[in-house]
């Protein structure tokens, strides 16, 4: 199910379950940050589907695969969770229900913070929100050479 609201609203609305994701730099606000952010060299090449990540507390993403991804914080809190092999019991897993339990086996769990840049490459994974802001930039897939085999 798809909601299109502005991001005034969204930030707006008490305890949205979902986060927001701008991609391919599409939207103004998108492409302002990618111009003005400093990447390592390291990623430089790593742009083909670049993200806005836009989060309230509580809101996340299902358990999910892409290509390789980065994702630099720039606000708040994200846990992430990593697991080492895709079942489809995993769709069925609400991720911030997941939050104060023991690490299910077969997953691992990460905290980003800001500041933090977090690569990682096919994994099937889920996010969950820690802040009532959560603003995090970062792309999906290479563009070029990839620096970091």
């Amino acid at each position: 199910h798809q909601t299109i609201m502005t991001a005034r609203e969204f930030l707006a609305k008490n305890g949205s379950a979902g986060a927001v994701f701008l991609s391919d730099l599409l939207n103004p606000l998108q492409q302002k940050a990618f111009k003005i952010l400093s990447r390592p060299p390291l990623l430089e090449n790593f742009t083909v589907r670049p993200q806005l990540s836009i989060g309230r507390e509580g809101s996340g993403e299902d358990f999910h695969t892409h290509e390789e991804t980065w994702l630099m914080l720039l606000q708040g809190v994200k846990a992430w969770w990593f697991a080492d092999v895709d079942e489809p019991a995993l769709r069925e897993i609400e991720p911030c229900g997941l939050l104060g339990k023991p690490v299910p086996p077969g997953m691992r769990f990460c905290l980003q913070i800001a500041g933090e840049t977090l690569y990682f490459g096919t994994q099937v994974h889920a996010t969950c929100n820690l802040a009532d802001f959560v603003l995090g930039i970062g792309a999906q897939g290479h563009t070029g050479p990839c620096h970091l085999q």
